[in-house]
């Protein structure tokens, strides 16, 4: 967040620069006049810091940096040096790994074994050592027709960035009878 990710030129954010040096300039007989230059600034993304800086230098700044708004990784860039982008446009993407959601399965009839905040024990075969623990936030209330699965989400803090999205992970959750003993489920054809 706040780091510079890319330069821009804009003849309009050229102009609106100007703006706000006249408006300052005037700004004791027409004080609304500067706040609307700024405000048209803050429609850029410019932060309060780069617009007080440019009116108090008076110079006006051809290339203007593109700070990120979040903290992440950028995850999609859709420009290259040199193309010219249009107003509104999305440049890259950012995207922040710091927690995780882990998209799981459910098949049709362990759906009334699970609940919104069980806990969601994580193996993952690309660290074979590591078992991690979540909690179920969300289960779908739409049955995929096809397969008879429920989505189950469950969201998962990623301490140290080892976990990528899209990786593979298995899941185990441990269901209470009604009684809150555990429950002893096995298939019906292996008695």
């Amino acid at each position: 967040k706040g780091q510079t990710i890319g330069e821009v030129y804009s003849p309009e954010l050229v102009s609106a620069q100007e703006e706000l040096l006249q408006a300052k300039r005037m700004e004791s007989q027409q004080p609304a006049l500067l706040k609307a230059a700024r405000s048209k600034l803050k429609s850029w993304k410019l932060t309060d810091e780069q617009i007080t800086t440019l009116a108090n230098s008076g110079e006006i700044q051809e290339y203007f940096p593109i700070k990120a708004d979040v903290s992440g990784t950028v995850t999609e860039l859709n420009v290259r040096e040199g193309d010219y982008v249009a107003s509104g446009q999305t440049l890259f993407s950012v995207s922040n790994f710091g927690k995780l959601w882990v998209m799981l399965e459910a098949y049709e009839k362990d759906l009334a074994w699970l609940n919104l905040g069980d806990a969601v024990h994580l193996s993952i075969p690309a660290y074979p050592d590591w078992a991690l623990e979540a909690r179920i936030r969300f289960i779908d209330p739409v049955i995929d027709p096809q397969r008879r699965v429920a989505q189950v989400r469950a969201e998962v803090a990623n301490a140290g960035g080892k976990l990528k999205p899209e990786m593979f992970v298995r899941a185990t959750v441990e269901a209470k009878t009604g009684e809150g003993k555990p429950a002893l489920a096995i298939p019906r054809s292996a008695v």
